[in-house]
């Protein structure tokens, strides 16, 4: 990636994860987006196969290479309170409930997923699959300029593999 002028969030945490790959990150505002692409003020940017796809950022990059180097959970969430108020069934019916939908939920991005492809495939766009390891490596030290992130919960994610 070296030398690339990459769209960034402006953010510390994705300026240094640019730099380590070697590329130029280019803050950019994602409403201006596509023309910084179609006129060359970056090179590439960075964002989910649908995002790329409801923009039709393929009409202005013919390049996507999937690094899967984010990962972007959907979480369900509810007050504790309320929780512990629902009786045993109510709270397994919901469990029941998530699992259902969570499973539902991954089969189905994935199948949108491989239409993006063939879509991306059929307006000439050479998808790649890089090497995933070169890329962990390289930005392995990020996590040293994220100062908002607690330590214990970065270690936590780390175990958590």
């Amino acid at each position: 990636m070296e030398g690339l002028q990459i769209r960034v969030q402006p953010s510390p945490v994705w300026e240094s994860h640019m730099e380590a790959l070697n590329a130029n990150p280019t803050p950019v505002d994602f409403n201006e987006l596509y023309s910084a692409l179609d006129q060359g003020v970056v090179n590439g940017q960075e964002n989910p196969l649908p995002t790329i796809d409801s923009m039709r950022f393929y009409e202005v990059q013919k390049y996507v290479s999937l690094t899967g180097h984010t990962y972007n959970p959907a979480v369900t969430l509810m007050n504790m309170d309320t929780w512990n108020s629902l009786s045993e069934e109510h709270q397994n019916a919901i469990d029941e409930a998530v699992k259902e939908t969570t499973d539902y939920h991954r089969e189905f991005l994935a199948g949108k997923e491989e239409e993006i492809m063939q879509t991306l495939e059929e307006n000439d766009v050479t998808i790649t699959e890089p090497n995933r390891e070169a890329f962990r490596e390289a930005t392995k030290n990020v996590k040293n300029s994220v100062n908002e992130v607690p330590e214990d919960l970065i270690e936590r994610i780390e175990n958590s593999k």
